[in-house]
């Protein structure tokens, strides 16, 4: 109680206040803000639904990303990239600056 965690959950996250199972938290790191931490469940789940979803990446297939990221978050960037690229068994090429 009381610790600072980001959330997921299916349904029932644009509330005030959520109940969650605690597999379904994670700690925030102390250098990153509510702000960046509130970015990562939305930023990661629109890739992995552009990814599997919309381009139907797959086993044997590829995509390319074309400007991934910048110099500020393309470390973040790119261990997300390779552990949708793990789940998928597919490639992914994303150039970053």
């Amino acid at each position: 109680v009381g610790d600072r965690v980001i959330a997921m959950n299916r349904h029932g996250m644009w509330q005030e206040l959520a109940v969650v199972p605690a597999n379904r938290t994670f700690p925030i790191p102390e250098a990153m803000s509510f702000e960046e931490a509130a970015a990562l469940p939305v930023n990661y789940m629109t890739a992995y639904m552009m990814l599997f979803e919309m381009a139907n990446l797959r086993p044997g297939k590829s995509v390319l990303i074309h400007m991934a990221a910048g110099k500020k978050h393309s470390k973040i960037f790119f261990h997300t990239l390779k552990y949708l690229n793990n789940l998928s068994s597919g490639h992914i090429v994303a150039p970053i600056s």
